[in-house]
């Protein structure tokens, strides 16, 4: 289980870091773009993302749902139902956000950033409490 649960971590940590550097740079940066130009910023944005946080969240994903069932362990089923809200969020909030996007809607761009702190949040607290638990884990091993 510890070369699941440290991958675990590396994808969630890898995460955290992506959320954050999205929620305070990229995505307010949408609004100096100009309408000219953002359909084709955007569309890169959008493919070049997508190979990256796509694989990451689908490990973090599998790795989850692997520690869930192999250890049985309570924290692994909040771990598990935070890891699906997030791709729940993603789907059902931020990929329909991003189409509203394309028709040059400002309050769509602002709409990006507030709807995107629900994720930075659960994707940092997730990180600190599986630190905290690898560190409890360590201390007892």
């Amino acid at each position: 289980m510890n070369i699941i649960l440290v991958m675990h971590i590396f994808c969630c940590s890898f995460m955290t870091g992506v959320i954050w550097l999205v929620q305070i740079l990229i995505y307010p940066n949408f609004k100096n773009v100009g309408n000219a130009e953002f359909e084709k910023f955007h569309h890169f944005h959008i493919n070049r993302i997508s190979w990256i946080v796509g694989p990451m969240m689908i490990l973090e994903l599998v790795t989850g749902t692997w520690l869930l069932l192999k250890s049985q362990n309570l924290f692994f089923l909040w771990n598990f139902i935070f890891i699906l809200a997030l791709w729940f969020l993603t789907a059902l909030v931020n990929v329909p956000t991003h189409k509203k996007l394309l028709y040059q809607n400002l309050l769509s761009k602002n709409n990006l950033v507030s709807r995107n702190w629900p994720r930075t949040i659960i994707w940092t607290f997730r990180l600190i409490v599986l630190i905290y638990w690898l560190i409890e884990k360590i201390k007892k091993d």
